[in-house]
């Protein structure tokens, strides 16, 4: 097996991007003899080819260097949100952003747009100054204050004096 070959391979085996010098020490350990410089140079030719992807940076300072990984910048964000989202029914966003690099939360924010509108996700009732979603539609009764469900409660019990059988609040609303 070439080399080349062999970094494709070792790329597909891991679980999210990677930095450079992090990917090197990986595929050192896994029997893959490469200096990192020459480890750029294949992984250039992998991407040019559409094998690999380069990933934003994902840390500061002088010796960052972009991460990679054999799927693209947006198909890790919406596998980490598909493997995450699943786990609880409401979701801020500050939750959501921090299953992903800082790198990466305008792409988050892009993917959680679009299931929005693919209706996968669903916009939460406001309750305070952070916007959530949810992976259920929430129902209707959830956007009244507890003001209007009183007052709601009392308009039904007047009405159901008249009516039989008796209407619930879930029915109304």
């Amino acid at each position: 097996m070439n080399v080349r070959q062999s970094v494709a391979d070792g790329l597909a085996k891991m679980e999210r991007p990677l930095p450079l010098s992090t990917l090197g020490t990986r595929l050192r350990k896994a029997g893959i003899g490469l200096k990192n410089d020459e480890l750029r140079r294949v992984l250039d030719g992998l991407v040019r080819d559409g094998v690999a992807f380069e990933h934003p940076i994902a840390r500061v300072g002088s010796n960052a260097s972009p991460c990679y990984w054999h799927r693209s910048a947006a198909e890790y964000v919406r596998a980490s949100l598909e493997e995450a989202l699943p786990r609880q029914v409401e979701w801020s966003l500050p939750q959501l952003r921090r299953l992903v690099p800082k790198a990466y939360h305008d792409m988050l924010e892009e993917q959680v747009g679009e299931l929005l509108a693919a209706r996968r996700l669903f916009e939460a009732p406001s309750r305070g100054k952070t916007r959530k979603v949810r992976t259920t539609p929430p129902r209707p009764s959830e956007a009244l204050t507890a003001a209007q469900v009183k007052s709601l409660r009392g308009v039904l019990a007047r009405l159901n004096e008249l009516r039989r059988p008796a209407l619930r609040l879930e029915e109304l609303v």
